[in-house]
């Protein structure tokens, strides 16, 4: 048998808690009374029968209470198939990991980096029922997860974004383009957008040419932007920060160049938001209104049944035999 909140029999150790202190309580009771009175007297006071009726009645409460927390605690037994059918979009979320999105000027005191994996978990809340995929760039591109309606698998590839990563140095969004767009399937057409979460210094100068042949397929590219115009440095593995014949270098957010990405791929771009306005740009005004949603291959499921019902009934019949059991005989 399983449970479906199996956290919840913690308290059956309740049961036995409740039995040793109504055994103490009725010692502690008895012996107070023969301290006041003589055992004839305790005889003539106590009626006959009584310890037995409140020992069953006791007994009743403590099994109904057994029963109610195995009820609590949901049981499962026997399952069935059941066939689940799920319509969605395909996207394929590209992560900028380089070494400049370890600049700190997001707004909110954290990396860029650390900024886009908060991103990227809102996404994948908005994204519920769609296929969703992860790719991880810097100097090159590799997939990292493969489309999955399991949301739960994508969240643990995010602990492993870093720049150690990616040995490769640089930035290159052609790369990242090309890579998002072979993730998909050939038969997914019109359903299919790619999120690029980066700062765009684009070093590869790839990015504008691997945007037309996106928009070729028909995928269009939502950009989310880290970073201020203004710059950042960026920091060193060992202390310090990165620096050039010039001093400190600064990492800036190439907002003009992302915005002719996402253009050419009739897509949009934004810049990341503490907020929520970012996601309802790309995701509400975006992906829902211009992509169409295709019925994605059906899956079988077992399905447990819940069999909670049964002990939830017998803790009824027996706090209700509780209270029917009277403590006193009743005159004749």
């Amino acid at each position: 048998m399983m449970f479906g909140h199996s956290q919840y029999l913690i308290l059956l150790a309740i049961i036995p808690a409740l039995a040793i202190f109504w055994i103490w309580a009725r010692r502690k009771s008895r012996a107070d009374l023969h301290r006041i009175l003589a055992a004839e007297s305790i005889d003539l006071l106590v009626k006959r029968g009584l310890f037995r009726r409140r020992l069953l009645k006791f007994s009743f409460f403590l099994t109904a209470m057994l029963f109610a927390i195995i009820a609590l605690a949901d049981p499962l037994w026997g399952s069935r198939m059941e066939e689940i059918k799920r319509k969605g979009v395909d996207v394929v979320i590209a992560v900028d990991v380089s070494d400049s999105m370890m600049a700190s000027d997001t707004g909110d005191n954290v990396t860029r980096l650390k900024r886009a994996t908060y991103e990227f978990q809102d996404l994948l809340a908005a994204l519920d029922g769609d296929r969703v995929g992860l790719v991880a760039f810097a100097g090159t591109a590799f997939l990292q997860c493969p489309l999955t309606a399991d949301h739960s698998a994508v969240r643990m590839f995010l602990d492993e974004l870093s720049p150690s990563l990616i040995p490769v140095p640089g930035t290159d969004l052609g790369a990242a383009i090309d890579t998002a767009v072979r993730a998909f399937d050939a038969n997914s057409s019109g359903t299919r957008a790619i999120i690029l979460i980066t700062d765009g210094e684009d070093h590869g100068g790839e990015g504008l040419a691997a945007a037309k042949r996106a928009s070729e397929l028909h995928i269009p590219i939502y950009i989310i932007g880290m970073g201020e115009e203004s710059g950042a440095p960026v920091p060193e593995a060992n202390g310090g920060f990165i620096r050039d014949n010039n001093g400190i270098v600064l990492s800036k957010l190439d907002e003009e160049g992302l915005k002719r990405i996402a253009n050419e791929s009739h897509g949009a771009f934004v810049r990341s938001d503490t907020g929520d306005r970012d996601l309802k740009t790309i995701v509400n005004n975006g992906l829902r209104k211009t992509l169409a949603m295709r019925e994605f291959e059906s899956e079988k499921h077992k399905r447990h049944e819940h069999r909670f019902q049964w002990p939830l009934g017998i803790a009824i019949i027996f706090l209700a035999a509780s209270f029917l059991i009277p403590e006193t005989r009743r005159s004749p």
